[in-house]
């Protein structure tokens, strides 16, 4: 008796537990995979906003460019974000002594569902292409994506999902 009183209770938690939750995949790696030196520094650029079916989330690149700066800072020597420059292009601006390393964020995909209760789950998709400072070649090019959970009992926001999803990535570039 005692148990079927509780049971909405555990139903409840259980809920709770499950709909905060985030689906990460793991990242899709474009060629061979590298391994980073933490005694080099990082240097972010800020991608462009990300959209979704004509609607465009503001913040969403600041967002994107700081999750990825906070994931390398817990193994590069020294990070920073540039918000005034994004591309190939800024490469000729790197400070090559402090930077070693230049990452381009592209978001290719940034999905808010407003409702969580809708059954479809919040989703981000990113691109990483990481770039010797020094010479200018591209060493690599990753995407990796989360997803929230399809029920949630109330709505995350795409950004939430960034850590989750970007810290695992940058994880594999330093083991």
């Amino acid at each position: 008796m005692i148990i079927m009183n509780r049971l909405p209770i555990y139903l409840l938690v259980a809920l709770l537990a499950v709909g905060c939750a985030t689906r990460v995949k793991s990242p899709v790696v474009e060629g061979e995979v590298i391994k980073l030196d933490e005694s080099k520094g990082v240097l972010v650029s800020m991608p462009p906003d990300g959209s979704f079916e004509g609607r465009s989330y503001p913040e969403s690149g600041r967002f994107t460019a700081y999750a990825i700066e906070a994931a390398l800072a817990r193994h590069a020597v020294r990070t920073d974000v540039v918000t005034h420059c994004h591309g190939v292009g800024c490469l000729d601006s790197v400070d090559t002594e402090e930077f070693g390393y230049y990452v381009m964020p592209v978001i290719l995909h940034w999905e808010d569902q407003t409702e969580g209760w809708s059954g479809k789950p919040d989703r981000i998709i990113i691109q990483m292409r990481i770039f010797d400072t020094s010479n200018g070649l591209e060493l690599g090019r990753f995407a990796y994506e989360g997803n929230s959970q399809w029920a949630t009992i109330r709505s995350d926001r795409p950004e939430d999902l960034l850590p989750e999803a970007t810290n695992p990535t940058i994880d594999l570039l330093y083991k």
